[in-house]
Order: structure tokens, then C-alpha cells, then sequence
């Protein structure tokens, strides 16, 4: 049993929570003073067991407060001639300029401009669940914004990795929008790194670390020697080894050696972050890279049940899709910063997702492009689902790419966000470097997430099915027919279309098969043969107006002339647009370069 003397015992009991203190829990063998052990003491030990087993507490969370105390206790003596850490209470002697492996930086301490902390150009990827969230972008200046930048600077302050978002030099890939998820978002900005200035390959300090000798990921240990960090001044004034930042103090202190590894961004980040945002990997970048314009392409999925709607009519849309348009008629007009609408369209295909205890139904539009407009994806989403229900032909695509010949948008809305997940971002000259541990962890607690969710379908599907089985009159049920038969008609009526097709019974099947009282399951086949399904649309009663024979929003030249109007557009228009536009060779020459940049993490 390791000895505790009375000024260890005091200084433990220092540091007790106080809700410890109050419940009586202690950690140790605490007797009464008749030598026996309290009947109403609860040992530490027992209670972070049953926290552990009953889920309350993850291992990760015990894991880290372990590596953490640990590197708390591991001090380093330079003045004198050993330097001492501890292990489990057992003290760990080292010869002057040398330090144990485990004493290497676990988290990083405050991050000060003004010190000797070094920063690196990190591109970060990472998967976020965007349904609880405003959108990507930070909305900076409200108090109540609920974005995902907003939670992850919130992280890397909390961390210490940054001193704030105006000196991170950030850049993001894609701006996902409200509702909208990501796969794989990615952003790059200056991260803190465990390696400070003062590192060098010598004892002398002659030959400091550069940027490119420092490690890729955190698995790569570098055997350095540094400059401990001088402590703190105490309340009397008085403090050890105490500097006010000068060369002269700085070379009088002796240089330790130690193996270092980067910090583990991921797993860091990961600890404070909410389970919808998980940093999947990191690597280095150089400091030209662009999260935005060193991406050379960016994937889309759009999530949908096929339901009876024509696949064939859905594929002959999106390969109308491929290849350089201008867009302006399938996205949202932001002319205050955008003037060019075309945009490159590499591949656009309908994928049906793998039956995974479903029933198959489940889709998703695969649209892969070198960058976007605003609401570019959702747009396109709602005109294919046209297509898909057979309300437009697939030529509507071409003829909305046809700007010339439509200058004005019709009147549409968008498709719903939530199904809407920006896949990947795809950069030729990045790769990132994964830890096994954290993909592990992140697996495992998205397979929990995706658990959950297919079990309350599977509860829902189950509650659909239960109705087959109820029993309905035929009377009620022919009645039923002809009110939805009449209200089809109507509808395409008005869409003009005297003689609505298909509403009749097909072949030797009529009313007087049926049986006087019949089950669901049975109606709702009867149903089928006069194209009326329950579907999320079937309690709407609206009608389709062929997208042509819609009003027709202002052209891009209408909009700009409308800025004119207000002082305060008219001048953002001015500052985004006129005074940042460049020259064909100069975007050409910025993009050449742009594209170039990158970094592994391998």
C-alpha cells in the first residue's frame, strides 16, 4: 500500500468536490474512530463503477480524466539534478535533460500569442447531424445563433486551440444550409500545436523545428528538446523560474529532451463537441490551402422514398443536368454576391440505397459538382421529383437551362433540407489521416444513432400494418372512391386536361366483387387499381400548374437594376461584386494555384 503522509492526505482532501463531502463518499479506506468503516460511506471506487456499468458515464470520459490527472501530476525539475514524475503515487527519477515518454502533452495549455506556442494550417473533416442546427455558417453578432460553426469555435476555445475565430484564418467547403447535414463538411484553419517555437532537433537550440519537420498525424513521435515553461507567480508575488519573456532568462533555463506527438484534434474536439458534430480526421495543410477553393469537386445525396414514382423519367432528368449551365432558373439568385451562374455538373444519377431491413423504397439523387449555388441542390431536387410524379416531362430540365429562352424563373418551392447531406469533399491534393480509435468510437455511436431511428421506423411500419386488419363497409369504402375520383378530376381539369386518364376499373373487376364488409389491406389494393395510395401528399389538396404556365420571377438584370433602390444593397453589391471582379486570366491563375494546395495526414 502506498504511504500517504499527513500533508498528502491534506492536500488531497483539498481537492474533494464539495457534493463528495456532502453524500460522504471517499476514496480510500476511511474508518470511524472506533477502527471500523462507516455504514453510511459510499467508496469512490463502487460509485464510478456503477456509473460505468449503467451507461451514465462513458469509458472515454474516465479514460481522459485519467490522462489528464496523470499529466497533471508529471513534474519536471530543471534547475536541479533529477527530474521527478509520478506514477500512480510512486515517484519516477530521470537524469537531468530528460523526461519520461509519458510525460508528453496530453492537452494543450492556453494558447497566447505572446508565448512560445506554435500554430499549424489544419484542414479538419468531420460529420454533423444538421436537423437540430440554423446552418453551417455562424450567424456572428447573435446572441441566440444555433449554428454548427458556432458549437465547433465554442470546442476550440474550450480547448485552447485557438485564441479566436478572426486570427484562425478559417475557410469552409460547402455552406450547408438550415436542416442540412454533411458526411463529410470540410474546414482548415490554425490550430494550436503541442510542438512550440523554441523545439529544436539540438540540446543547444541551434537547429529549431520548421514547419515541415514537424509530424503529419499523432501517431508520429518526434524526439525533441524544448524550453519547460516557466511557472506560474503564486499569490505572494514569488514565483519560480519566473520570466518576463526574454532571450536572456530563456537560454539561462536548460533544454529537456522528450518524445512529443501532436495533439489528438480529433479526439480533443470530440470530448466537448455535442454527438451530431464528430471530427472525423485531420492533417497539415499549407498556408495557401483553401477549405473553398482547393476543393476540386463536391458530392450531394438527396434523400427520398421512391414510392410508385417513374425512376426512368428521373434518370432522363439528371443526365440533362450534366455538363457547364447557367443555373439561375434552379437555384436561389443572390445577386448582391454572385454574377456567374454556371456551374459544372460532373455526374448526376439516381442510386437506390441497399435494403438494410427496409422494404427497398429508399433512393437518394447523386449529384456531383465543382461547387454550388445557393439552394442549387434543392431546387433541382423538387423539379426531378416533378418529373419523378410525371407532373413535368424531363425536357422541363433543358428548358430551364434555357436562360435565353427564360430569362425569369417560374414560381416553385424548394424541396424539403432535411434529406439533403453534403456527402463528400473531394480535393486532389489532400489526404487525411484517421485514427482506428476514433473512427471506432464515432462508428459505434453512429451505429446507436442509425439503431434507434431504424427501430422507431420499424414501430411506425409496424402501426401501418396493424390497420390491414381492420374492417371497413363497402358502401363507405365506394363512397370514399368516388369523392377522391371526383377531386383527381377536378384537378386535371383546371390543369387542362378535359378527359382524365386511367380512373376507371381496368379489366373484369367492379364494385359488386366486392364483399359487404372487407378488410384494409383489401380495400387498399381495390384502391390501387384507381391510383389512390396513402401517401405524405395525400391529405393535401393542391394542383399542379405546369411549371411554364407559372408567373415568372425577375431576370438577373431586373434584380441588379432593383438594387438601385436601396443604398445600403447597392453598395454591398458594389463591394462583392464591381470592386472584386476579376479578369478570365486572373480567376484562371488564382484556381491554377488554389488547386495546387493540399497536404497528407499519411
Amino acid at each position: 500500500m502506498t504511504m500517504v503522509t499527513r500533508g498528502q492526505q491534506k492536500d488531497n482532501d483539498r481537492r474533494v468536490h464539495p457534493l463528495l463531502r456532502q453524500l460522504n463518499i471517499f476514496c480510500g479506506e476511511k474508518t470511524s474512530s472506533g477502527g471500523n468503516k462507516t455504514e453510511e460511506t459510499v467508496n469512490s471506487f463502487d460509485l464510478l463503477t456503477y456509473l460505468l456499468n449503467n451507461g451514465s458515464v462513458s469509458e472515454d470520459i474516465v479514460r481522459n480524466a485519467v490522462q489528464d490527472i496523470r499529466g497533471k501530476q508529471n513534474t519536471t525539475k530543471v534547475d536541479g539534478i533529477k527530474i521527478t514524475a509520478t506514477s500512480g503515487g510512486n515517484p519516477i527519477e530521470t537524469t537531468k535533460g530528460e523526461v519520461s515518454k509519458r510525460n508528453s502533452a496530453l492537452v494543450p495549455t492556453a494558447l497566447n500569442s505572446s508565448d512560445n506556442s506554435r500554430t499549424r494550417h489544419i484542414a479538419l473533416r468531420f460529420f454533423y447531424d444538421g436537423a437540430k442546427y440554423s446552418g453551417l455558417a455562424q450567424n456572428i453578432g447573435q446572441e441566440n445563433d444555433n449554428s454548427v460553426e458556432r458549437c465547433i469555435f465554442d470546442a476550440l476555445l474550450k480547448a485552447r486551440l485557438i485564441t479566436s475565430r478572426e486570427t484562425s484564418n478559417y475557410s469552409r467547403c460547402g455552406r450547408t444550409d438550415r436542416g442540412v447535414s454533411a458526411a463529410g463538411q470540410v474546414v482548415a484553419l490554425h490550430l494550436k500545436s503541442a510542438f512550440p517555437k523554441n523545439a529544436s532537433s539540438d540540446e543547444n537550440g541551434t537547429s529549431l523545428l520548421e514547419e515541415s519537420d514537424l509530424p503529419k498525424n499523432e501517431y508520429e513521435s518526434k524526439n525533441v528538446w524544448t524550453i519547460p515553461r516557466p511557472k506560474k507567480r503564486g499569490k505572494s508575488g514569488k514565483g519560480k523560474d519566473e520570466t518576463k519573456g526574454d532571450s536572456a532568462t530563456t537560454e539561462s533555463r536548460n533544454r529537456v529532451n522528450r518524445d512529443l506527438k501532436e495533439y489528438s484534434y480529433a479526439k480533443i474536439l470530440n470530448n466537448i463537441l455535442p454527438l451530431s458534430i464528430r471530427i472525423l480526421g485531420w492533417t497539415p495543410v499549407t498556408e495557401d490551402f483553401s477549405a473553398r477553393f482547393s476543393a476540386g469537386s463536391r458530392t450531394y445525396r438527396y434523400f427520398f422514398c421512391k414510392r410508385r414514382m417513374n425512376m426512368e423519367a428521373i434518370g432522363d432528368g439528371l443526365n440533362r443536368l450534366v455538363g457547364k449551365h447557367d443555373f439561375r432558373n434552379l437555384c436561389k439568385m443572390d445577386v448582391e454576391k454572385v454574377y456567374n451562374f454556371e456551374r459544372l455538373i460532373h455526374s448526376a444519377e439516381v442510386v437506390q440505397v441497399e435494403d438494410q431491413g427496409g422494404n427497398g423504397d429508399v433512393c437518394y439523387l447523386k449529384i456531383v459538382g465543382q461547387a454550388f449555388l445557393w439552394h442549387q441542390i434543392r431546387c433541382i431536387a423538387e423539379v426531378i421529383f416533378m418529373i419523378g410524379n410525371e407532373f413535368e416531362s424531363p425536357s422541363i430540365i433543358s428548358e430551364l437551362l434555357d436562360v435565353k429562352k427564360h430569362p425569369g424563373k417560374p414560381s416553385y418551392s424548394l424541396a424539403d433540407e432535411k434529406p439533403l447531406v453534403l456527402h463528400d469533399c473531394m480535393f486532389p491534393n489532400l489526404q487525411f489521416g484517421y485514427s482506428i480509435q476514433n473512427l471506432w468510437t464515432v462508428s459505434c455511436q453512429l451505429e446507436k444513432q442509425w439503431e434507434d431511428l431504424t427501430l422507431a421506423a420499424a414501430r411506425l411500419r409496424s402501426g401501418i400494418e396493424s390497420l390491414h386488419s381492420c374492417s371497413v363497409l363497402k358502401n363507405d369504402l365506394t363512397s370514399f372512391a368516388d369523392l377522391k375520383l371526383t377531386e383527381i378530376r377536378k384537378k386535371l381539369q383546371r390543369r387542362g386536361i378535359r378527359r382524365p386518364p386511367d380512373l376507371h376499373i381496368q379489366g373484369t373487376d367492379d364494385v359488386s366483387a366486392l364483399r359487404a364488409i372487407t378488410s384494409w389491406a383489401d380495400a387498399l389494393s381495390w384502391l390501387e387499381k384507381r391510383n389512390i395510395v396513402p401517401s405524405p401528399s395525400g391529405l393535401t389538396n393542391t394542383v399542379h400548374v405546369p411549371l411554364m404556365q407559372r408567373s415568372m420571377g425577375p431576370s438577373y438584370e431586373e434584380k441588379v437594376a432593383n438594387l438601385q433602390k436601396s443604398e445600403k444593397r447597392r453598395m454591398k453589391y458594389e463591394e462583392n461584386i464591381i470592386k472584386k471582379r476579376k479578369t478570365a486570366e486572373e480567376d484562371k491563375a488564382f484556381y491554377d494555384h488554389k488547386i495546387k494546395q493540399g497536404g497528407t495526414g499519411i
